[in-house]
This record gives C-alpha cells, sequence and structure tokens, in this order.
C-alpha cells in the first residue's frame, strides 16, 4: 500500500512558506465568497472544496489537521453543500477522489495516523454512493478500490482499522459489481444510464480479487486469501448470475478463480475451505452451462 503517512522530507522553508500562503489564501477566498451569499451551496462546487483538497493533498500538513479536511469533505456530501447529482458536479467528484486516494500528511503517531486513515475510508465510501457516485470513471474507481483493497491487507495497522477497511470493501464491491445489471440491461436495449464506469473497472477489480485468492502465489499471504474470497462472495451475492453473461468476467471464473478455489479445497487449510465451497456454491449455481467439467472434477 501506498503510504499514506510521511515523515516528512526536508523542504526548503521558502517553497514550504508558499504552500502555506497558498492555502490560506484559498480559505480566505472561500470565506469572502460564502459570506457574500444567504446559501452557501450558490457558491460553484469547485470554490467550496479547492482549499480543502489543497490541504488534503500536502504532505507537510499534520494529520490532525488532514483529518479536519476529510471530515469536511464527508459533511459537505452528506449534508448536501456539494451536491454530487449536479450535472456540473462530474470534475469536483473526480477532484476530490484523486485527491483523497493520494493523500498524503505529516505522520505524528500511529494510534493519530490511523484515524486519519479511517477518515479516507469514510469518504471514499460516502463519495462512491453518493448521488453522484455513478459517474465515477474506470480510472477513479479503480484507484479507490486499490486505496481500500491495500488498507485491508496493510498488516502493520491495527485490526480496527483493517475490519472497517473490510467493511467498507465489501460494501464498495456490493455496489460496483451492481452496476452489472445495468450494463446488461443496456445490451438488451434498454435505454444508457449514466455512469461510475463500467466493465473495465469492474474486470480489473475482479481480476485482482481472483489473483489475491490464487493459494499457489506465494506473495500473498492466507489472510489475503481469506479477505479475497470473502470479497468475492460479496460480488458473487451481488452480481453471480449477471456475471456469467460477460465473457470478459466468464472467462476469469471458469479459469483463474476456478482453479484456485479447486486448488484450496485440495489442501490443508481448514480457514479457507469453508469460504471457498461458498463461492464455488454460487459459481457452479450461476455458471451451470459452462462447469460440466469442472463439477465432475
Amino acid at each position: 500500500m501506498a503510504s499514506f503517512a510521511d515523515k516528512g522530507d526536508d523542504m526548503d522553508s521558502s517553497d514550504y512558506e508558499v504552500g502555506r500562503m497558498v492555502i490560506l489564501e484559498s480559505f480566505l477566498l472561500l470565506r469572502e465568497a460564502v459570506n457574500g451569499v444567504a446559501d452557501p451551496r450558490a457558491v460553484g462546487l469547485q470554490a467550496i472544496i479547492d482549499p480543502f483538497l489543497l490541504v488534503i493533498r500536502d504532505p507537510e500538513t499534520a494529520g490532525p489537521i488532514t483529518r479536519c479536511a476529510l471530515v469536511s469533505i464527508q459533511r459537505f456530501i452528506s449534508h448536501g453543500v456539494v451536491d454530487l447529482a449536479r450535472g456540473d458536479a462530474v470534475g469536483a467528484l473526480l477532484d476530490m477522489t484523486q485527491a483523497v486516494t493520494h493523500c498524503r500528511f505529516e505522520a505524528t503517531d500511529a494510534a493519530s495516523d490511523e484515524v486519519v486513515l479511517m477518515q479516507i475510508l469514510n469518504v471514499l465510501g460516502a463519495l462512491v454512493l453518493s448521488a453522484g457516485g455513478s459517474d465515477l470513471n474506470d480510472v477513479a474507481v479503480c484507484e479507490i478500490m486499490e486505496t481500500v483493497l491495500s488498507m485491508s491487507c496493510q498488516m502493520r495497522v491495527s485490526e480496527m482499522l483493517r475490519k472497517a477497511a473490510e467493511s467498507t470493501l465489501f460494501t464498495l464491491v456490493t455496489f460496483v459489481f451492481g452496476r452489472l445489471g445495468d450494463l446488461q440491461r443496456e445490451a438488451d436495449g434498454a435505454p444508457a444510464t449514466p455512469a461510475r464506469f463500467g466493465l473495465p473497472a469492474i474486470r480489473e477489480l475482479y481480476r485482482v480479487l481472483v489473483a489475491l485468492a490464487n493459494p499457489r502465489d506465494l506473495q500473498y499471504t492466507d489472510t489475503m486469501r481469506l479477505l479475497a474470497l470473502n470479497t468475492l462472495q460479496s460480488a458473487f451475492q451481488r452480481a453471480c448470475y449477471t456475471m456469467a453473461e460477460f465473457p470478459a468476467l466468464r472467462e476469469l471464473t471458469l479459469g483463474d478463480l476456478s482453479h484456485s478455489l479447486l486448488l484450496i479445497l485440495q489442501r490443508d487449510q481448514p480457514a479457507l475451505i469453508a469460504p471457498a465451497l461458498r463461492v464455488l456454491y454460487l459459481l457452479f449455481a450461476s455458471h451451470r452451462r459452462y462447469t460440466k467439467g469442472h463439477l465432475e472434477l
């Protein structure tokens, strides 16, 4: 996982001061704009979020201040100050996604740093599940899922943070794979729905999860494989029958995933056998037209 918390490299003092002045000036301009209107929502989306994104992107900002900026972004979304359903909100949505997935801050101590990481998870979840989440493009969705998945696999963080990341991962995977229903209806002739990305992002996420489940790949631990199997179960429970209709996904299902599941069942790995059986059951139930040979094996 890319390091969110930086110990801080030596920065030229003049560059540091310039950065502080730019951030301060952006907040002063925002205050002036907000004071000039009766409803803060009348201020442009970009003008509202830009000062906070500058803080989130700045590696020299202390973790507690970065967290405050992240909390502000989440509240803007949840209280409708930033209306991501607007047609002109796509640019702001993508800017927020890029800033949060590339968030850097000055490290303090492990507990304080993890509070910031927890807030990153909260904001990413709010962005994807917001009214504008369907407007995310494939790159943005992949970056969000990579960030959440990496945090879920990070052994150096506390169990509480990993569990929170896993919970966010399951929720977002369910949402992302739910998009397949829209794609299937569009393929059947229904009007296209405005959209959080399409098959390329879904296939890439699926490919990564399938790779993590491979028991022969020694760069991954059994803990990571268990996470992958549980996440795959969430995906299959949401869209297994629709997944069978897309050749790009079906190829991975009947190839690498089936092979990995059968290998797990032949090994003495009790912790992995139960989730592997659950995924395999969903696989056979939804892909029965293609799995006669697999079932015999």
